[in-house]
């Protein structure tokens, strides 16, 4: 039930990789997602089906907000979410950055001042939902999500957990990645080509092109591209 502006790695990472630009900035993170995570279209799906009146994914928040973010609820409920700084008051949101764990919105014993859930509920189908929040190595990733019919079941909250796990596993993997390696991917999202990296860098184009090939296999890649995507979402550069 919340929006967040997008990291500045995934910003330099978009204008230079992203060549689509009829793709938005917004739904590319979903392209992203789906470089770093396997079938994570599946478990976007999966997720669908259980909030069907939408749902919000933040994934390592930091003061800057979340390093990935994808939402399903209407759009016209995020524009007035952002335009009227509902995340101050939002007890679901305010629930899921102090606390760990998984909870049904009719749970938190949070006030609603604003009456933002009733809002959502009677313009927007949100009447039921489930909040998932994880904190991982100081940062806070968490899933909520919505319906309009009837309460989450303690197996569908269970299914959404295993869900959400699955999603952050893929993300905060560590490949262990050589300070060297990292350098040089940090070049790549910047846009240089082998070239200017290693006059940059100071070393030959051969030991960037083993660099890169180091750094592919770690990382589980098929392409340099698909490299950065890998360590931009894992907040690796």
């Amino acid at each position: 039930m919340f929006t967040f502006h997008n990291s500045e790695a995934y910003r330099v990472f978009y204008n230079n990789f992203v060549t689509d630009k009829s793709i938005s900035f917004v739904e590319s993170f979903i392209v992203m997602l789906a470089s770093i995570i396997p079938e994570f279209e599946k478990k976007v799906t999966a997720i669908e089906k259980l909030g069907k009146s939408g749902f919000v994914l933040a994934i390592n928040l930091t003061v800057r907000g979340p390093n990935f973010w994808y939402t399903t609820y209407p759009k016209k409920w995020q524009t007035k979410y952002q335009r009227s700084n509902y995340f101050a008051l939002d007890p679901i949101f305010m629930w899921s950055v102090t606390n760990e764990g998984m909870k049904r919105w009719s749970e938190i014993q949070l006030p609603d001042m604003r009456g933002i859930l009733k809002e959502a509920n009677q313009d927007f189908g949100m009447k039921y939902g489930a909040v998932i929040s994880r904190k991982i190595q100081y940062k806070r990733s968490f899933l909520a999500a919505a319906r309009s019919d009837r309460d989450f079941t303690d197996g569908e909250l269970a299914q959404l957990n295993q869900t959400f796990e699955e999603i952050l596993n893929g993300v905060n993997d560590n490949p262990n990645l050589s300070a060297g390696e990292i350098q040089v991917l940090r070049c790549l999202r910047d846009g240089m080509g082998q070239r200017e990296i290693a006059e940059t860098i100071g070393i030959s184009e051969s030991a960037v092109k083993q660099r890169c090939s180091k750094a592919l296999h770690k990382l589980g890649a098929k392409t340099r591209t698909q490299a950065v995507a890998i360590s931009v979402g894992r907040q690796l550069i």
